[in-house]
């Protein structure tokens, strides 16, 4: 996946344009253009999708968006089910689709600190 998380940042609710007819508006994403103001952005530059699901959103974000995050090309995509105990799947695009990571625990958080492949990693635990 040659992008890195080095000037990236993160965005709360905005318009990812995944083709010409179709947009999403993940809870937050991570893009790799930072200096812009931004009110849409092109899935090509979206390095993390993120969906917390509510009950009305679980079937949703667990297979529609996440073949269409997938279909775009969008390497990676973490879906939240903040019913308790909190469970977080971080989600890697290999060969066109997602594999699963799941881990579980009362207070999981995706850290900025990356394992030396690039890839970035769940961390569960309490708070810091």
């Amino acid at each position: 996946m040659g992008r890195g998380w080095s000037g990236c940042r993160a965005v709360p609710g905005i318009n990812v344009r995944l083709t010409e007819r179709r947009l999403l508006i993940p809870d937050l994403v991570v893009v790799t253009c930072p200096g812009e103001d931004l009110v849409y952005v092109s899935a090509a530059d979206v390095l993390l999708a993120v969906e917390i699901e509510s009950p009305s959103s679980k079937i949703t974000d667990r297979l529609l968006k996440r073949q269409l995050y997938a279909e775009a090309n969008v390497p990676y995509y973490l879906l939240v089910s903040p019913a308790a105990p909190v469970e977080a799947t971080q989600l890697e695009l290999t060969d066109g689709e997602y594999r699963d990571h799941p881990q579980r625990s009362r207070k999981t958080h995706l850290r900025p600190s990356l394992r030396g492949d690039r890839r970035p990693r769940l961390l569960s635990g309490k708070s810091p």
